[in-house]
C-alpha cells in the first residue's frame, strides 16, 4: 500500500513542521516514495520528490484541517487517489487521524488494516449566452451568491427541466450529503448522512416565508439561472474558489462521475464524529472565549 505518496501541508498550523518531518520518516522507513512541495518542506532531508497535479500517486496526505483536505480532493479525487486526512484544524469531519494517532495510522496503512470511504462529489458547468465558460468539482458545496451589495438576486431553480422554486434571496447552496454539515447547515439546511446519494438545495436568507431547503436524488441536474439589477454575483467551490458570474448566467449541477476516497483506520461512526464535532467541540470553544 506505501508505495507512491504524495503530502499536501497547510504549514500555517502551529507545530505543523514537527509533523511533517515525523510523517515523511516514517513513510520512508516503510518503504515509500514521498513527494510534496518545495516550500512546504524545505527543511526535510534528504529533499522530497516534487509534487504536482500529474504526479502518479498510489494515495495522498491531507495534513491540515477540514479545507485542506477539500482541496486534495478537489485535485485527486477525479485520479481515484485515495486520502488520508491528518487533523490541525477545529471540526475535522473529513480529516480523521489526530497528530498523536499518526504512528498508528501509518502503521495500519502498512499492514493494509484500513478501509475506504466513498464521498460524492459535485460537477458543476456555467453556461453563458449559449457557451459552457467554467467547469468546477466540489467535495462539499457549490454556492451561488450576491457580492457585497444588500440587494437581493433572484434565483430560478429548475429540476431537469421543471422548475422548482423562484427565491429572492442572497444566493442557493447545492450540497453533497458531506457538505451537509458546513455552509448548508448555517443556512439552515438538514444534515443529511454521507451514505445517502442526494444533491441539497438550500436558499440562503430568502425574502419569502415558504422556503425550504429541499433533498433531491444525485440522479437528476440541478439548473440555477441567476438575475439581479447589479453585476455583484458569485460562484463558490467549497468556499475556497471564486468565480464571477453575469446577470443571465445559468449553473448546472450534477453528480460528478467520480467520489472522493477516504482513508479510514478507526471504527468511527458519522453519528459519533456528529455528535462530538457539533456538539462537544461547542462547548469547547465557549469555555476557551470566557476564559479569554
Amino acid at each position: 500500500m506505501m508505495g507512491r505518496v504524495g503530502i499536501v501541508a497547510h504549514t500555517a498550523f502551529p507545530k505543523i513542521g514537527e509533523v511533517v518531518g515525523n510523517v515523511v520518516s516514517q513513510l520512508r522507513s516503510h518503504g515509500a516514495v514521498v513527494y510534496g512541495s518545495a516550500a512546504a518542506f524545505a527543511d526535510v532531508q534528504p529533499p522530497l520528490q516534487p509534487l504536482t497535479a500529474e504526479t502518479p500517486l498510489d494515495w495522498a496526505i491531507s495534513l491540515g484541517g477540514d479545507g485542506t483536505l477539500l482541496s486534495v480532493a478537489r485535485t485527486w479525487a477525479p485520479k481515484g487517489v485515495p486520502i488520508l486526512g491528518i487533523n490541525f484544524g477545529h471540526m475535522g469531519f473529513l480529516t480523521e487521524v489526530e497528530p498523536d494517532d499518526v504512528s498508528k495510522a501509518l502503521s495500519q496503512i502498512d499492514a493494509n488494516a484500513f478501509r475506504i470511504e466513498e464521498r460524492s462529489m459535485l460537477y458543476a458547468e456555467v453556461w453563458r449566452n449559449g457557451n459552457r465558460v467554467e467547469t468546477v468539482v466540489a467535495l462539499n458545496d457549490i454556492g451561488i451568491t450576491k457580492g457585497s451589495f444588500s440587494r437581493l438576486i433572484t434565483l430560478s431553480v429548475y429540476v431537469n427541466d421543471t422548475l422548482l422554486a423562484v427565491y429572492p434571496a442572497d444566493g442557493v447552496i447545492l450540497s453533497s450529503p458531506t457538505g451537509s454539515t458546513a455552509y448548508s447547515l448555517s443556512a439552515g439546511g438538514p444534515v443529511v448522512s454521507p451514505t445517502v446519494n442526494g444533491i441539497i438545495v438550500t436558499p440562503i436568507c430568502p425574502h419569502t416565508l415558504d422556503a425550504r431547503s429541499v433533498v433531491l436524488s444525485d440522479q437528476e441536474e440541478v439548473r440555477v439561472r441567476v438575475q439581479a439589477t447589479h453585476r455583484d454575483i458569485g460562484l463558490t467551490v467549497d468556499g475556497q474558489l471564486g468565480i464571477h458570474l453575469q446577470v443571465g448566467d445559468e449553473v448546472r449541477v450534477t453528480r460528478a462521475p467520480f467520489s472522493t476516497r477516504l482513508i479510514r483506520i478507526f471504527q468511527r461512526s458519522f453519528y459519533d464524529v456528529l455528535r462530538h464535532k457539533l456538539q462537544e467541540h461547542r462547548r469547547d470553544w465557549i469555555e476557551q472565549e470566557q476564559e479569554e
